[in-house]
């Protein structure tokens, strides 16, 4: 008697456990489905915009980096040091500091994003940088 019930019982807990995970996996392909649709409208706007962009800016100077300059915000880049830059500096004028190396964070990617800048704008003003051509 007692074998019926706790399987009559579990028969309910693996029904009610079947439809709950079955809600789950609908709701969790349509937030991804929805998320697609997001992703690609905003991707197709974004070409479209720089398409467009490209075709109404005509070339100021043959140099490709002062273009690409151009497009990205300098402003926050031109101030900041990196943080190996920084060390040096500091070590060069011996306020080294003695830090352990086990307890550093890993590097951030605002910090990524700011030796790409820094990068970039080397690369404009170096004559003999790639992409530049004379006339």
């Amino acid at each position: 008697m007692w074998r019926i019930e706790f399987e009559e019982t579990i028969q309910a807990r693996d029904s009610k456990s079947k439809a709950r995970r079955d809600n789950t996996l609908k709701e969790a392909k349509e937030s991804l489905e929805r998320f697609y649709a997001e992703y690609n409208d905003k991707k197709e706007k974004n070409l479209a915009r720089n398409k467009s962009l490209e075709k109404n800016a005509e070339p100021e100077s043959t140099n490709v980096w002062e273009r690409i300059v151009q497009n990205i915000d300098v402003k926050t880049s031109t101030a900041a040091l990196s943080s190996r830059d920084q060390k040096l500096k500091d070590k060069l004028q011996g306020k080294e500091k003695k830090t352990d190396e086990k307890k550093k964070a890993p590097a951030t990617k605002g910090k990524d994003r700011e030796r790409m800048k820094q990068l970039l704008i080397s690369l404009k003003k170096d004559p003999k940088a790639p992409g530049v051509t004379s006339i």
